[in-house]
């Protein structure tokens, strides 16, 4: 700057002026956005497909149709199978009674071995008594041992006497006694509960032997009823799990996800799905889960911690300043084009600022 005094005498002083830069402490990494969370969708029942009304790359909301489905057929066969199976019921209802008993004696002998078992685990109340009771036996132990070690430095220095030296000695050695005492107890509990346990065993097996000696009395006919009932149970709840899905809505698959994109649609309208096992048909990101994964050099990772502030900075623009915290740091490091980096994963602080996957960012920590 440039300062001229005025009087008989023009006087013209040149001031320079220094300044001091400090040196930068930012880090500045190459980052990606990515959905943390997608849920795929298979259909693991026969059907056909109806109709798609979604694309790959579309944004939907919670309750969107994603396909429409015709599976009539498999609804049918499910209705079958609830008839042939009370078809079943009604004709050896007489031939299962004694069966029926027995089979509630051992379900009955079941649940009293499961209490048996809860009672080996330590959240069991007489167990835990006894814990607490050791935790309290065992600071009474520190505590003395502290006192026997203090009683024999004053012996040393001529303030105390062997009688009291030995009678520390005698507390701890009584104190070692109660606590022995209680883990005899809590293993003395915990054999006669296995004990018990087995014996439950022994007669659960006795009364599965004495079921077996019963059916195998009943007629030919009827012990192969009883066993298609049995089958299909577990055929019709198998079958009914299929269609129970969050994403099941009557003939319609559609987004359980509050805010996702299509990330891939791998099946057609018209196409049969379903027959030969679970078929994969669409994979859905969750929009609400999308976080930039930043790539930090590893000798730059001891500068970030979780909670941290940073700046997210999109290829698309530049001048887009999107503030966000670190939330997870990856416990390992990976080698990527010849550099040792850490994933850094950073949240945006605004929720309602909704940011595609996959696009290229700077992260400024």
């Amino acid at each position: 700057c440039s300062c001229t005094g005025c009087g008989n005498e023009a006087v013209a002083e040149e001031i320079e002026v220094v300044e001091e830069t400090e040196e930068s402490t930012e880090i500045n990494a190459f980052g990606k956005t990515e959905a943390i969370d997608a849920e795929e969708i298979y259909i693991d029942f026969p059907a056909r497909i109806v109709d798609v009304p979604v694309e790959e790359g579309q944004k939907i909301n919670k309750g969107d149709v994603l396909m429409t489905l015709d599976y009539e057929e498999y609804k049918n066969s499910i209705e079958s199978a609830k008839v042939k199976k009370e078809l079943d019921i009604v004709s050896t209802k007489d031939s299962l009674q004694e069966v029926s008993n027995i089979s509630e004696q051992i379900s009955s002998m079941q649940k009293q071995k499961e209490i048996k078992q809860s009672h080996l685990k330590d959240s069991n109340y007489q167990i835990k008594t006894l814990k607490d009771s050791l935790v309290v036996i065992e600071e009474k132990i520190n505590k003395a041992k502290d006192d026997y070690e203090s009683e024999k430095e004053l012996l040393e220095a001529g303030a105390s006497t062997e009688d009291a030296v030995k009678n520390r000695k005698l507390n701890i050695d009584s104190l070692e006694n109660e606590k022995r005492s209680i883990e005899k107890q809590i293993q003395s509990f915990k054999d006669n509960t296995q004990i018990e346990i087995e014996q439950l065993n022994t007669s659960i097996q006795g009364k599965r032997n004495e079921l077996v000696q019963k059916q195998d009395t009943n007629s030919r006919a009827a012990s192969k009823e009883i066993l298609s009932s049995q089958m299909s149970d577990i055929n019709i709840e198998n079958m009914e799990i299929k269609l129970d899905k969050s994403y099941m809505k009557e003939n319609d698959v559609i987004s359980d996800l509050d805010h996702a994109i299509v990330e891939e649609i791998n099946c057609e309208k018209g196409s049969y799905v379903g027959s030969n096992g679970p078929t994969y048909c669409i994979k859905l990101l969750d929009e609400d889960s999308i976080q930039v994964v930043a790539d930090v050099p590893e000798e730059f990772i001891n500068q970030i911690a979780i909670g941290d502030a940073c700046q997210v900075v999109p290829y698309y623009d530049n001048t887009l300043s999107l503030e966000g915290k670190v939330v997870r740091i990856d416990n390992r490091a990976v080698k990527e084009d010849g550099e040792v980096i850490v994933k850094v994963y950073v949240e945006l602080n605004n929720k309602e600022e909704k940011i595609m996957p996959g696009l290229s960012v700077d992260v400024i920590f």
